[in-house]
């Protein structure tokens, strides 16, 4: 049997996925845990050597459970954005993998704000200014790690960094480039403009490549560890919720995709791509999708089902039960409404400072209606931002696809349908990210002719959810009412630091 191997490195579990593309169906699947640690507050990083390890053991488990004997014909990487770390120059790790929510990059804001500006950066790179940008972590290494930034001789993400470790080659491509900061979406190389206030030479940044593109062989070392043949061709995967976008159906321009897992990203495709001045204000991204000739304009919630499994594990239950309970709730949660601003309320208000607010609370309130609050919190959400995104896309919103974690419980789906107020459809019984990446080697091992026959062979199953006419004025007015006029009241509070006067 041919299959496809996709591996995705997500923030909170690291899965590999064999495709078979003549029957449209996955073979064999497996996940681990991310090896995260926190070694400081606002630190969050994880060991290359342990998570390369996981990623073995994990490709090994997904073969041993194939229904028979497998041909590996292409491998492809999928993983967070904005993660990565430093190598020397025999390619050994000189640092830990930096997370894209670790924060230790935050005092360079003000610098970037004053050397080049909010907008520009965002004419030049396709991302609004935060702390989460291997461009900032670099500049902490630089102040902070005196004595090793002379011993860097290379900066990877994520995917970047497992790509190598299977072939050799340090090679990035256009997505994962995109969310570092430093790549120049107009002239599609390293920006000489940011590199250059980095202190970095451009041999320190890796080869950029299309998404689907052939990059290597595995070597026999790698080969060894994974459990595979020598010679497995090597492809440029991308950023995780664009490869979940693939496996959607999600490659033309006008197609929406509602992404979460650990974290929420929320998109549309457009044909072109837009930095500053219109999306830029609006608060989102643009950049390269991992489809060729075409771009994803975002917007992202960095907490969104690690609020969910945050609730879950205060109160001794599975997300899976918490999602049942919040199910059998009625709509409103009885009064209670929350802002799912774990990590700041993401986009389209861009307020680092925010964070998860509840209100309406009594005494005979229970986990079942915090649990509905907080599904009802990340629908509306979702509503703030295909708001935003239809007004500067100019793309309408006719049908939302939904993937990811939480989204595939029934709760979700319909939730979305009622508040956002439009047809979803909800991708079931596949890591979409996973998926996505093993559909990109196909692309480049010629499985498939072009994005849209991969996305058209993965055979995924769907249910589909309409707006209830019964709940949309109710909906309508815990949006209007309640969610947008909370977080307005809420925004001085936020914005006068009120957490820090917690540290004195």
């Amino acid at each position: 049997m041919r299959a496809l191997l996709g591996i995705d490195l997500g923030t909170t579990h690291l899965k590999a996925l064999l495709f078979e593309p003549e029957g449209g169906r996955v073979a064999g699947a497996a996940r681990a845990a991310t090896p995260v640690s926190s070694p400081r507050p606002g630190w969050a990083e994880c060991h290359p050597q342990v998570l390369w390890e996981r990623v073995a053991a994990c490709v090994r488990e997904a073969v041993a459970a194939a229904p028979g004997p497998v041909e590996v014909g292409a491998v492809a990487v999928s993983s967070m954005g904005e993660s990565g770390l430093a190598l020397d120059a025999r390619g050994e790790p000189l640092t830990p993998i930096l997370l894209y929510h670790d924060r230790r990059g935050a005092e360079f804001v003000q610098f970037w704000e004053r050397e080049v500006g909010p907008e520009p950066i965002h004419r030049i790179t396709g991302q609004v200014l935060r702390p989460i940008f291997a461009a900032h972590k670099l500049l902490w290494l630089r102040a902070h790690e005196a004595a090793l930034w002379p011993r860097v001789a290379r900066w990877l993400s994520t995917a970047d960094y497992v790509t190598y470790r299977l072939c050799g080659r340090a090679v990035t491509d256009l997505t994962l480039a995109s969310r570092t900061m430093l790549f120049d979406q107009r002239h599609r190389a390293w920006s000489d403009e940011i590199t250059g206030r980095v202190g970095l030479r451009g041999a320190q940044l890796p080869e950029i490549v299309p998404s689907g593109t052939g990059v290597g062989r595995l070597t026999a070392p790698a080969a060894a560890v994974l459990g595979l043949p020598e010679g497995v061709m090597v492809v440029a995967g991308g950023h995780d919720h664009l490869c979940a976008a693939l496996a959607c159906g999600a490659t033309a321009p006008g197609d929406w995709v509602d992404s979460m897992g650990t974290a929420a990203a929320l998109l549309v495709l457009a044909p072109e791509f837009r930095g500053g001045g219109e999306v830029y204000r609006a608060g989102f991204s643009c950049y390269p999708h991992v489809a060729p000739g075409v771009y994803v304009i975002q917007g992202g919630l960095s907490a969104a089902g690690s609020g969910l499994a945050w609730l879950a594990g205060l109160t001794g239950v599975s997300v899976e039960e918490l999602l049942d309970e919040a199910a059998g709730t009625p709509p409103g949660a009885g009064g209670v409404v929350w802002l799912p601003f774990f990590r700041g309320s993401g986009t389209p208000h861009r307020d680092e400072q925010a964070r998860g607010s509840i209100t309406g609370l009594a005494p005979e309130h229970t986990r079942a209606h915090l649990a509905r609050a907080l599904c009802e919190g990340l629908a509306c959400w979702a509503r703030a931002n295909t708001e935003a995104l239809s007004g500067v896309a100019g793309a309408p919103l006719q049908l939302l696809r939904l993937t990811g974690g939480a989204n595939e419980h029934p709760l979700m789906g319909q939730l979305k349908a009622d508040v956002v107020d439009v047809e979803t459809q909800v991708a079931l019984g596949g890591e979409t990210a996973a998926l996505g990446a093993a559909l990109l080697a196909g692309l480049g091992a010629g499985d498939f002719q072009d994005a849209g026959g991969a996305a058209a062979a993965t055979g995924l199953a769907w249910r589909g959810h309409r707006p209830r006419e019964i709940w949309r004025n109710r909906y309508d007015r815990l949006y209007v009412e309640a969610y947008a006029p909370l977080y307005r009241a809420l925004r001085p509070i936020f914005k006068s630091g009120w957490d820090k006067l917690q540290e004195d």
